[in-house]
């Protein structure tokens, strides 16, 4: 039987798929190779959505290594091995959270603050709040929030009187760099 003994550098330089063999380096850095898993069931359609999200997170990370300015506003957030296009890719398939929304100093008057805090893996762009009266779905006012001097922490400054009693739907939405958005309501009544 005949012995093969491969050349180590270029084994550990392949990357990829050759026929039915994967080629791939672990997280320690060894060099694996095994054969393709063979699909005993058609993809279901959510499957094939998450392989299109997938591809369009990979164009989103491919643009980010190739943008300079981008490439090293993610690089901060690399941990060990991790590179921008990895940070990226992770940012596109994760949308922006709004986690709690404060309403305790709202009375419905002008100049009154709205605190929001949003939270994303790499950061939360901007944040816009609708307020609606909860049962005609009339908007009563709109705008962008301001980021505050805490993290994670948006302000949006109130600038129309809205009667007491009357019910209020607050929006607010949250975007990320990629254009994932993140939303959550509050429904409530002006004291």
């Amino acid at each position: 039987m005949p012995k093969f003994t491969p050349n180590r550098l270029f084994i550990q330089a392949l990357k990829g798929t050759i026929g039915d063999l994967v080629f791939y380096e672990d997280a320690d850095g060894n060099s694996i190779i095994q054969r393709k898993g063979k699909r005993k069931v058609p993809p279901s359609e959510k499957q094939l959505g998450s392989n299109d999200r997938f591809k369009l997170a990979a164009v989103y990370g491919k643009m980010v290594q190739a943008d300079p300015v981008l490439s090293a506003e993610y690089r901060p957030l690399c941990r060990g091995r991790m590179a921008p296009y990895h940070v990226a890719l992770r940012d596109f398939l994760t949308p922006p959270k709004l986690v709690a929304i404060d309403l305790q100093s709202f009375s419905g008057q002008p100049g009154q603050l709205i605190r929001m805090i949003a939270t994303d893996d790499s950061r939360v762009l901007s944040v816009q709040v609708v307020v609606r009266h909860a049962i005609s779905q009339a908007i009563i006012e709109q705008g962008a929030s301001g980021p505050s001097v805490i993290a994670d922490q948006w302000l949006y400054t109130t600038r129309t009187v809205i009667r007491s009693g009357t019910p209020v739907l607050l929006e607010a939405t949250a975007a990320d760099r990629p254009g994932n958005l993140g939303a959550a309501n509050m429904h409530f009544i002006i004291p």
